[in-house]
Parts: structure tokens; C-alpha cells; sequence
């Protein structure tokens, strides 16, 4: 991944659109500026841009991201040109942005994200002229957008924020860390959560069996306390026995209590008929009883029937009676509207002459108005001439006042020109002065490396002479001992010949007898014979002991000489340097800082002279600009004067016709347009009031009529009515008479509603029947029970409940039998279910428990599995670092992982690294390093992760590395040295560097500058 460009707007210190264009800054370049300005703030950009988030931090910090500075109502966005693998695109996502909804609530729009990409052959044409770039959108949606962005880049941003961007801090600190303590810092740079969560997954997993396998065992265990699982099945079969025997018994109660339920139901039902029978009597007695009630009933009805005959004439008199009376109050009614309109219609005749006088006002007022309106358009007019005849004032004197201030403008110009002419040289002068101390500074350059390479070759050769005496002395003592143990085996072999002849010898004196000859000399005599030496295992067992360390001495031997003799060729390499080199200028670092100096002084020179002629330039255009304003300011000023004297004119004349129409019309202080609207209002209330009274006056005459003709209506319908009622009265009083009735009163008191009519007459018909139903049944139940007396009901009842309550104990036994059968049976089975589920645990946890040890480095080499993939990827990237290392410190260092336990240690010391230097022919351990060594093999061990990362994964391309700070601590010589290792790095990718080392400045020409001010930051890019 290569950054094309990166566009910031509102983002963090930046509010305005703020671009950087990496193809200006070349193949490396610098971030400087103020503290707290933003510098890292591009960096996260670039980050935030490619994952939504922000390396290293707490998720919701990316939301912080959207600058303070800006408004809500503006976007806030990051817009990230990049190229990889032959493509080129372009992310531009924004982060949430907050908002006032339309109830004031304030809430938030989630971030966006859209990745383009650019269209083939868009962006230049054949002769590689640029054109404008047509870009295509890929994915607008963010779960989509993020997985392409992902499968371009190849990393993870954890991955992303610990390889390019570079924590180079991060590994010199790592190289200090203790075994233990690098594990940690490992665990945080290399991808080990998958292996990590094995171990977790196996421990878990032991955990859950012994889990598992205690709960069991506590449950075994309590059963053990309450239940007997050796006799269980003995048990079970006795409680069967009993049983059987419990359900024959059963069958025979139940045999009984059927008998005894038939023979009480038997005697039940005769003993319910006897019941029935009285209690029919009783029921007979009370019906009877009633007869004098129902007679009542038949009288009440009968009134009823003959009051329904008179009802109609009853209806009609009261319905006549109820019409007069409503007749007679609509009539006295209508005679008090009457008299309210006549009142009414006086008080309008005396209001008429009021009327006359506002009906003449009507007429004359529209003239009035008139006048006025013309007033009132006059002194609109008025009012715009007066403010412009103001403004023109105004402006006359502000042109007066421009003019003097260009006049003075053009003074100070002048001055400044004079002055500028004065001290501007001649630019070819500047440029050669500039060429000549450039080239004196690389000669000084030159002679400052040359006399630091001939330093650290004497350094070197010190060293080395001291790793060559080392190396000597240590082969010398691995020879010596070689040749020792050499001499050792040779004298134990002849002692082992010895021991074994003698015990030859002693084999043949043992048989020999005197005067039989020796099978060996034939000699009969044996004046000496060989005595017998006991078994010595001492002698082999020591000479298989040496023996079988010749070959670690023969290989210790050759390994020591291997190494001398590296370290006395780099020696005399180092010697033959310098008899060849010629002896340097030991004043090289003044005459670098003086060479330095002179060519700062030299660019300050020629820029502020370039700056001088710009600023001569930039003046003399000014007061060409300022000239021409000049003149024509003087035009606008003369058009002034002529105008105010025209406007001038005109306002004095109109404003004499304005008096004229408005003389004696116009309150004080009252203007035309408001005299205007005051009378039309006036107008309009008269026209409403006359108009008013007159529709008053016809409506009042209306209603004089309408009052009239309806009381005139109303009398004769009431006389009618009147009429009517007295006629029907009569009618009434002889129904009455007809009908038995002596006065309405006693009619009324007869009526019965439809319901209670019904309601009487169906309690008649019910008595009657009731009667005659009941006389039938007390004779047949009589018929029945003649002769036949009431059964023992008691008697049978005890009997039954007695036997009831055998059959229910002998239940009660055989369910807790059974309950107790069930329970054995139970408990045998969960006994054996735990038993065996206790085994399969054991089994299957086995496997699990044998690993969870071995990972957790309950092994051979107690190491973790964690550690052990640690350690993996630790030498890997050790391997990688080791070849840059050895190139950086020509071929001195190299980085080694320390495998073998420390005395006193017993576990594995697999994460300790250390340093083999070939000058000293030793390892020593990282600590030991100096500063500048330091940041070689940091450096070194940091780019080596980014070799592992492109190694292991191929679809990876790194084309970029930013390096935030890490300088500040090195002198000159260690700067030099670092910028040569960086100009190595950047042959093959594009390097970024943010720190606040001032030197730096002066080494690095390409670099982006950022500015802190009170509003947010700008940045500045500058070129060679």
C-alpha cells in the first residue's frame, strides 16, 4: 500500500480542506511543527481512513476524530488516495455526525464509508499528459466497503498500527525486556489469539470434567449415606411378593362393597319416596291456602277489562286539555315579542337625526382623503430623496477620506522602493556564493565520514584484536584439553592391556603344577607365579566415560579455531584498512559545522534577497494599483458633488407641494400616510353605522308584521281548542257513569299495563294447574308405599363405610409398597446411571487433562504453548533481523534467540535474545548495547517484522513505513548513521518520519511542516 494523497476537512486541529500530495515529498520525508499541532493526527487519519477506528485506541475515539473547531452544520471527512498492487484507489469515509432533530432532541449520523476505485487507463493520456481522473464507486455500504478495504490492505489494524506505522520505540524497549516480560510484549504485536484460545478451549475443557466428575462424586457419595445399593435387588423382590398377596385381598373387599352399594341404593330410593310423599302433602296444604289470594287477582282483572272501555274518551280530553294549555302560552308569548318590536322601533326614530349627521359626513369625506394620498406618495418621495441626499453626503466624504489615504499609501510606497532598491545584490553573485559553500560542504562532509570510518576502524581493530586473543586463548585451551584427553585415553587403554593380560596369566598360573611343563615357555618349574588382581571396573567405565567425550572436544576444537580464525581475517582486514587509508583531518567535525553554518548563511542570503525582489515586485505593482484607484476616485468624487446638488433641488420642491395639500389636515407629528389610513377607517365606521340603522329600521317594521298576523292566528286556534276540550268533558262523564266509575281518579287506578295483565292472569292459570297436579300425585304415591315401611338407612350406610375404610387402608399399604418398591428401583438405577457416567468422564477427560498440561508447559521443556509460538515467531523474525544487522554493522552483530536454560533456571528461557559479537567472538546479552547500537538492532528487529508479515502472507504489499519519533536521543554521528539505514529502507518503499529533531530539517529536504493557531493548525509542503 502506497499513499497518493490525503485530503483532511474538519479533522481533529484541521477545520479547512487540508490536502497533502505524497508524490511531491519524494521517497522519504519528514512531519515537524509545534507540539500538539497534528502531527500524529495524519498518521491516524491515514488509519481511520482504512479501518474506521484509530490505532491503539478505546473504539469510540475515532468518534472524537470530527474537529472541535467546526460548525455542526459541516461535514467533517477523510478522503485517502493510496495505490496497491498495480490499482489505484480511493476511500473517503466520514466520521458520526451530530444533529438537532425536529423535536430539539439531539442526536447523531453514523458514520459513512465509500471506496472507489479508478477507472483503467482514466488519469493520463498516451503521451502521459495528466487528465481528469473518473473513479468508481465499489461499495457504498460500510460492512462491505470495510471487508474489500481489508482484503486489499491485507492486515488487520492492530497489524497495520505495529508494521507501517512503526512503533520504533516499542522495540528498543523490547530488547531490555526479561523472558517473561517479552512474552507479554509478543502477545500484544504477533497474531497469537487463535493459539491462545486452544489452550483456553483444553483447560475449559478439564475444567468442565472436573466439574463434572465432583458434582457426580458428591452426588454418589450422598446416595452412599441413605441408600443400601448391595441389597437393593433382594429388596426389590420381597416388596413384589408383598404385593401380589396385598392385590388378592384387595379383590375380595371389592367383591363386598359392590354387594353393600346395590342393597343402599336399593334402600335409598324407597326411602326417597316417602320423602316426596310428605313433602307433596305440605306443598298441597300451602296451594290451597292461596284460593282467598287468587280471587283477589280475578277481581282486579275484571276492573280492568271495563276500564279499557272508557280509556279512549279518557286519552282524548286529556290530549285536548294538554293542546289549550300549550295554545294559550304560545298566544302570550307572541303578544310580549309584539310589544319588544314596537319598543324598539321608537328607539330607532329617535336616534334619526344622529343618522342625517353621519350620512353627510360619508359624502364629504372621500375628497378629504384624496388630498391626503397625494400628501402621502409626496412624502414617500421625500423620504427616499432625503436618504439619498444622506447618502450621498456620505459618500462624498468618504471619498474625500479615500482619497487622502491612497495619496498617503502612495507616499509609503515610494519610501519602501527606495529602500528595497538599496539593499537587493545581484542574484548571480548570490547563486555562485550559494554553489561554492554547497560545494565546500560536501568536501567537509566527506572529510567528516572519512574521519569517522577511520575512528571506527581503529575502534574496530581494538575490539577485534581483543575478540583475537580471546579466541586464541580459548582454542588454545580447547587443543590443550583435546590433546589431554587424548593423552588420558592412551594411558587408560595400556592400563586396560595390562589389567587384561595379567588376568591371562593368572588363567594359566592357576593350573599349573611343579614340574609339569608351561603350556606357554615348557618350562617345569615355576619359581613366579602370576597373582590374581580383582575385577577394576573402574578403569572402563572411565575409559568409555573419556571416549565419549573426545568427540565433543574434537567438534569444541574445531569450532574455536573456526573462530579465530574468522576474527583474525576480520583483524587483519581491519589492519590491512588501515595501513592502507591515509590518516584523516582531525578538524573534519569543525570545518562540517563551519561548512554547515556558511551554507545556512548562504541560502538565508539568496532567499531574503529572492524575498527582497518579490517584495520590490509586489510594491511596485501596488502602486500602479493604487495610482489608477487614485484617479479614479477623484472621477467618483466630482460625480458626487454634481449629484447632491440635483437631489438638493428636487427635495426643496416637492417638499412646498406636500404643505400645500396638508395644510390644517394633519395632527402634530402625524404623517400623510397615517392621517390617510385614520380616515379611511373613519369612512368605513360611518358607512357600517348608517347601513346598520337603516337595515335596524326595515328589519324591526318586519318583524311589527310578522308578530301581528301570528297572534291573530294563535287566538282563534285557542278558541277552538277551548271549545273542543268542554265537549269532550261531557263524553267523559258519561263513560264513567256507563262503566260503574264515580271519577277519573278511580279510572286511572283501574288501568294495568299489557305485562301486568299478563302477569296476573298467568298466576291464576298456574294456581289452578299446581292444584289439580298435585292432588294426582299424592294420591299415586300413596297407592305405592300402602302397607310398606322405611328402610335402616343408617345401619346400611355404617356397614359400608366400615368396609370402605378396609379397602382404603389396605390401598393406603399397597401404595407405599409400591412407592417404596419404586424408589429402590430408582435410586438402582441413578446408582448405576452416575457409576458409569463417572467412567465415561474419566475416559474422556484423559485425553484433555494430557493436554491441557502440555500447553500450559507441564512438559519436558516446560514451555507453554503460548510461548512456544512465541518463540517461533521470534526466532523467524531474529533470522530477518540478523541479515540487516549484519549488513548495518558490517557484518560485527548478529541476533540470536538464547535456547539453553540459565545455571540456576529451570524453566525455558526460549523469548531471551542476545547479541553475538564476531570482534569478541561472544554473546552478550541486548541490555548491554549503547544507545546507537541500540537503535540499529531495534530498527532492525522492527523492519524483520515487516519481512515475516510479507513472507507469511503473499497477497501483503508494504510499499510505505512511517516512523513516529524515535531521534531525539542520538548524536550526530548516531543520526548520520540512522539516516543511512533509513536511505537503504527507502530503495524499495516510501518512508515518513515525524519527530522534532532540528537537524533533521537540514538532512531530510522533502518534509511536511504543521502550524498550531488559535483557530485550528495549517500545514505547509515543502520540496528540495
Amino acid at each position: 500500500m502506497k499513499p497518493n494523497k490525503l485530503v483532511l476537512e474538519n479533522i481533529g486541529p484541521f477545520t479547512e480542506k487540508t490536502e497533502i500530495d505524497f508524490s511531491e515529498l519524494g521517497s522519504m520525508f519528514l512531519i515537524c511543527g509545534d507540539t500538539g499541532a497534528g502531527k500524529t493526527t495524519i498518521l491516524d487519519s491515514i488509519c481511520y481512513a482504512l479501518y474506521g477506528a484509530l490505532p491503539g485506541s478505546h473504539p469510540r475515539m475515532a468518534r472524537n476524530l470530527r474537529s472541535d473547531f467546526a460548525p455542526k452544520s459541516e461535514i467533517a471527512r477523510v478522503i485517502f488516495d493510496f495505490s496497491i498492487n498495480g490499482e489505484r484507489y480511493k476511500i473517503e469515509r466520514t466520521p458520526p455526525k451530530p444533529y438537532t432533530d425536529r423535536n430539539g432532541k439531539e442526536s447523531e449520523k453514523p458514520a459513512e464509508v465509500v471506496l472507489y476505485k479508478l477507472a483503467s487507463g482514466a488519469g493520463q493520456t498516451t503521451n502521459g499528459a495528466a487528465l481528469g481522473e473518473s473513479w468508481a464507486v465499489l461499495y457504498n455500504k460500510t460492512q462491505e466497503a470495510d471487508e474489500a478495504i481489508a482484503s486489499l490492505i491485507g492486515l488487520s489494524i492492530k497489524e497495520f498500527s505495529k508494521i507501517v506505522l512503526l512503533p520504533q520505540g516499542d522495540f528498543a524497549e523490547f530488547l531490555r525486556l526479561s523472558s517473561n516480560e517479552r512474552k507479554n510484549a509478543l502477545a500484544k504485536l504477533f497474531p497469537i489469539d487463535d493459539y491462545r484460545l486452544i489452550t483456553e478451549f483444553a483447560k475449559s475443557k478439564v475444567d468442565e470434567f472436573v466439574l463434572s466428575q465432583k458434582q457426580i462424586t458428591a452426588q454418589i457419595e450422598s446416595m452412599q449415606k441413605t441408600f443400601d445399593f448391595e441389597h437393593a435387588e433382594e429388596n426389590i423382590a420381597r416388596l413384589e411378593q408383598t404385593e401380589k398377596r396385598y392385590g388378592e385381598e384387595l379383590d375380595e373387599i371389592n367383591k363386598l362393597q359392590m354387594q353393600l352399594a346395590a342393597q343402599l341404593e336399593n334402600a335409598r330410593a324407597l326411602n326417597q319416596k316417602f320423602d316426596d310423599l310428605a313433602a307433596l302433602n305440605a306443598e298441597n296444604t300451602e296451594v290451597l291456602a292461596q284460593q282467598g289470594e287468587i280471587e283477589i287477582i280475578e277481581s282486579k282483572l275484571e276492573q280492568s277489562r271495563k276500564a279499557f272501555l272508557v280509556k279512549p274518551a279518557f286519552e282524548s280530553f286529556n290530549d285536548l286539555q294538554s293542546r289549550l294549555e300549550s295554545s294559550a302560552e304560545n298566544l302570550a308569548q307572541t303578544e310580549n315579542e309584539l310589544a319588544e318590536a314596537e319598543a324598539e322601533k321608537q328607539n330607532l326614530e329617535d336616534g334619526k337625526a344622529a343618522f342625517e349627521e353621519k350620512k353627510a359626513q360619508v359624502e364629504n369625506m372621500p375628497s378629504l382623503i384624496s388630498d391626503l394620498n397625494r400628501a402621502a406618495a409626496i412624502e414617500k418621495d421625500l423620504t427616499v430623496l432625503s436618504q439619498d441626499l444622506n447618502l450621498e453626503i456620505v459618500r462624498k466624504d468618504q471619498l474625500s477620506e479615500k482619497l487622502d489615504k491612497i495619496k498617503s499609501y502612495l507616499d509609503t510606497l515610494k519610501k519602501e522602493a527606495a529602500g528595497l532598491e538599496a539593499v537587493i545584490l545581484p542574484q548571480d553573485e548570490l547563486d555562485e556564493a550559494f554553489d561554492k559553500a554547497n560545494s565546500e560542504l560536501d568536501e567537509a562532509k566527506a572529510k567528516k565520514n572519512y574521519l569517522e570510518e577511520y575512528q571506527k576502524l581503529l575502534s574496530d581493530k581494538a575490539q577485534a584484536k581483543e575478540g583475537l586473543d580471546a579466541s586464541f586463548a580459548r582454542y588454545e585451551n580447547a587443543k590443550k584439553s583435546l590433546e589431554l584427553l587424548k593423552t588420558e585415553i592412551a594411558e587408560l587403554e595400556a592400563e586396560q592391556s595390562a589389567y587384561d593380560q595379567n588376568q591371562k596369566a593368572f588363567a594359566l598360573a592357576k593350573d599349573l603344577q611343579e614340574g609339569e611343563p608351561c603350556p606357554v615357555c615348557g618350562s617345569v618349574h615355576h619359581p613366579k607365579l602370576a597373582d590374581f588382581l580383582s575385577e577394576d571396573f573402574s578403569i572402563e567405565e572411565r575409559l568409555r566415560c573419556k571416549k565419549e567425550n573426545l568427540p565433543q572436544a574434537e567438534s569444541l576444537e574445531r569450532e574455536t579455531f573456526g573462530i579465530y580464525a574468522g576474527v583474525k581475517s576480520r583483524y587483519e582486514d581491519i589492519q590491512a584498512k588501515l595501513d592502507n587509508a591515509e590518516k584523516p583531518d582531525e578538524n573534519a567535525p569543525d570545518l562540517f559545522n563551519q561548512a554547515v553554518q556558511k551554507k545556512n548563511d548562504a541560502v538565508a542570503k539568496r532567499d531574503k534577497n529572492k524575498q527582497n525582489n518579490n517584495r520590490l515586485a509586489e510594491n511596485r505593482r501596488k502602486e500602479e494599483n493604487n495610482r489608477k484607484e487614485f484617479e479614479l476616485v477623484q472621477n467618483e468624487l466630482q460625480t458626487s458633488l454634481q449629484k447632491h446638488a440635483s437631489l438638493d433641488a428636487e427635495y426643496k420642491n416637492m417638499k412646498s407641494q406636500f404643505n400645500s395639500l396638508t395644510q390644517g389636515k394633519l395632527k402634530p407629528e402625524e404623517t400623510a400616510a397615517i392621517a390617510v389610513e385614520s380616515y379611511r377607517q373613519q369612512l368605513a365606521a360611518l358607512r357600517t353605522e348608517t347601513a346598520s340603522y337603516e337595515r335596524q329600521c326595515g328589519e324591526v317594521q318586519q318583524l311589527i308584521s310578522e308578530y301581528s298576523a301570528k297572534k291573530g292566528l294563535i287566538s282563534s286556534q285557542t278558541e277552538e281548542l277551548r271549545t273542543q276540550s268542554e265537549t269532550s268533558a261531557e263524553k267523559l262523564k258519561q263513560q264513567l257513569k256507563a262503566h260503574g266509575f264515580d271519577s277519573a281518579e278511580t279510572l286511572q287506578a283501574a288501568f294495568l299495563s299489557e305485562d301486568e295483565r299478563v302477569k296476573l292472569e298467568n298466576q291464576c292459570k298456574d294456581w289452578k294447574a299446581r292444584k289439580e297436579q298435585l292432588a294426582g300425585l299424592v294420591d299415586k304415591l300413596s297407592a305405592e308405599l300402602d302397607g310398606t315401611a322405611r328402610p335402616d338407612i343408617a345401619a346400611l350406610e355404617a356397614e359400608s363405610e366400615n368396609v370402605t375404610a378396609g379397602y382404603q387402608q389396605k390401598t393406603k399399604e399397597l401404595n407405599e409398597i409400591a412407592l417404596k418398591k419404586h424408589e429402590i428401583v430408582e435410586n438402582l438405577k441413578r446408582w448405576q446411571d452416575l457409576n458409569k457416567e463417572r467412567q465415561n468422564i474419566e475416559e474422556k477427560s484423559r485425553n484433555y487433562v494430557a493436554l491441557a498440561k502440555d500447553l500450559a508447559g507441564d512438559n519436558a521443556k516446560k514451555i507453554s504453548f503460548e510461548s512456544w509460538i512465541l518463540g517461533v515467531y521470534l526466532e523467524e523474525i531474529a533470522a530477518h533481523a540478523s541479515r540487516r544487522l549484519s549488513r548495518i554493522s558490517d557484518g560485527r552483530y548478529s541476533l540470536h534467540l538464547k535456547t539453553e536454560r540459565s545455571s540456576g533456571h529451570q524453566r525455558y528461557a526460549g523469548l531471551d535474545l542476545e547479541i553475538f559479537d564476531a570482534n569478541t567472538g561472544k554473546k552478550r546479552p541486548c541490555d548491554t548495547l549503547s544507545g546507537g547500537e541500540t537503535f540499529f538492532v531495534s530498527i532492525s528487529l522492527a523492519l524483520a517484522l515487516t519481512d515475516v508479515v510479507q513472507s507469511r502472507s503473499g497477497g501483503v504489499q508494504l510499499d510505505s513505513l512511517f516512523i513516529d519519533e524515535g531521534f531525539g536521543s542520538l548524536d550526530d554521528t548516531t543520526l548520520e548513521k540512522a539516516l543511512s539505514v533509513l536511505d537503504e529502507i527507502r530503495e524499495n518503499r516510501m518512508i515518513g518520519i515525524i519527530s522534532h529533531v532540528g537537524e533533521l530539517r537540514t538532512r531530510i529536504h522533502h518534509r511536511i511542516e504543521v502550524t498550531k493557531t488559535p483557530n485550528g493548525s495549517t500545514l505547509t509542503t515543502y520540496g528540495e
